[in-house]
């Protein structure tokens, strides 16, 4: 899960120590004043030193904490059970995008439980589906700010437990803290709703994350030409047939349905020189099209083992790092062992890969004289599906005066009135007749 873990105060001091950090959010020195400096035998922190915050919001008997070594690695555990710090509450957003999931899933015919734990309870999933060929697709909503090394490692869990994982978020904002799972695994990222609309079933679309693949004509793709140099000018049309990914935009409840179904599945194509993995949900057909046209499957352990989902590489240690999900590292040197290489410097594939990964991925460029006969077909673009394509994220305008706000809702489109989101556009088809003509934006 993504939730976050409570803090941890030094009582009788203004010290807190923030588990969710990779250092605890603390200076080494408040470190070597609870267990010691380096040299020296460990320290024994009695109880009624460090205390749990959640466990004294609840009132419980024995909030009391300290520091230990496992296997090389310094974690905070309670006096009493040996656990780790307690979880903050999750926030409604994200407890509402899950009864979400399960009601989608349901509702297409599939078997839905929230906070399902592996066999071995080394991972938990958000959501956990059952799809119709059996594979557990486990769903994990990303509110909270979470990084790249993460996403990586439970993604991992995951996989090693026999599920396919699934994340979702709704944060579109360029430099956005839930930005680092775009492309480290199978995401969708939706289209932001308050809690309420989302348990009450309101219309809300995937907006990224998701893909078909076509065929287009060299000059029906903006720009020049794919396979354009500059060398003795740009050319804007070689008169061939480019294989191209379109964006696609559906409803919630029906990605969720057909991803459980298989009729939407995962792909992982490495990018140019192997920078980076482009990850996406496509239909079948279009996964077996591309393909066929490269000579071999695009799944995870198709993947170089640098760029497949696995434990994110770490530098050398006197030990191994590993503990439960809920602990955290204290770092001897920060500099030492957690800055990432210069682009374009040496270091580990992980590492290269995290460096290149971004929204984007560039792909080989596909080409063909003609599409072949067994094509998939385009997929039909209703006025639906068109008016979203050509919406922007945007919050709508609209004000509730029930609710005395605005509606807050995206995408949206610019009208006369304002921005308004599909349900409270003046009439959504507009720009169809106008075609041609002046459309709203």
């Amino acid at each position: 899960m993504a939730r976050e873990l409570a803090r941890v105060r030094w009582v009788g001091t203004s010290v807190v120590l923030d588990p969710n950090l990779d250092d605890f959010g603390v200076s080494r020195q408040v470190i070597h004043a609870l267990r010691g400096a380096p040299g020296e035998r460990p320290r024994s922190i009695k109880a009624g030193v460090l205390e749990c915050q959640r466990c004294v919001e609840l009132n419980r008997s024995s909030p009391w904490m300290h520091l230990r070594t496992i296997r090389g690695r310094l974690i905070v555990a309670h006096h009493a059970s040996g656990e780790g710090p307690c979880y903050l509450p999750e926030g409604p957003e994200h407890r509402a995008w899950k009864e979400r999931i399960v009601t989608d899933a349901e509702r297409a015919g599939f078997s839905a439980v929230m906070e399902s734990s592996s066999k071995d309870r080394s991972s938990r999933a958000d959501v956990l589906v059952t799809c119709a060929d059996g594979t557990e697709l486990a769903w994990e909503v990303q509110m909270s700010p979470i990084q790249a090394r993460q996403v990586l490692h439970r993604s991992h869990n995951a996989v090693r437990q026999g599920r396919l994982p699934s994340w979702l978020t709704t944060d579109r904002r360029a430099g956005s803290p839930t930005r680092a799972l775009i492309n480290r695994a199978p995401w969708s990222m939706v289209s932001q709703i308050v809690p309420e609309q989302i348990r009450a079933g309101r219309a809300a679309r995937v907006l990224g994350g998701l893909r078909n693949f076509a065929w287009r004509r060299c000059i029906e793709l903006p720009g020049r030409c794919p396979l354009s140099t500059g060398i003795g000018g740009w050319s804007y049309d070689c008169g061939d047939w480019h294989g191209v990914w379109d964006k696609v935009t559906v409803p919630v409840e029906e990605f969720v349905g057909k991803t459980a179904a298989g009729l939407y599945v995962p792909i992982a194509i490495p990018g140019v020189d192997g920078a980076g993995v482009m990850r996406m949900w496509v239909r079948p057909q279009d996964h077996d099209a591309y393909a066929e046209q490269h000579g071999q499957r695009f799944t995870e352990e198709d993947l170089p083992p640098g760029l497949r989902i696995g434990p994110p590489a770490r530098k050398r240690t006197a030990s191994p790092r590993r503990g439960r999900s809920k602990d955290s590292d204290l770092h001897a040197s920060r500099s030492a062992t957690t800055a990432r290489p210069r682009r374009g410097s040496a270091g580990t594939p992980v590492e290269l890969t995290e460096a290149h990964l971004a929204e984007e991925v560039r792909l080989p460029v596909l080409t063909v004289l003609r599409p072949p006969s067994n094509a998939p077909e385009p997929a039909v673009s209703d006025r639906i599906e068109a008016w979203f394509e050509a919406a922007v994220a945007e919050p709508c305008r609209h004000f509730l005066g029930d609710q005395a706000r605005s509606c807050g809702t995206s995408p949206t489109r610019l009208y006369a009135r304002g921005r308004r989101c599909f349900e409270h556009a003046p009439d959504p088809f507009t720009f169809v007749a106008a075609k041609g003509g002046d459309m709203p934006r």
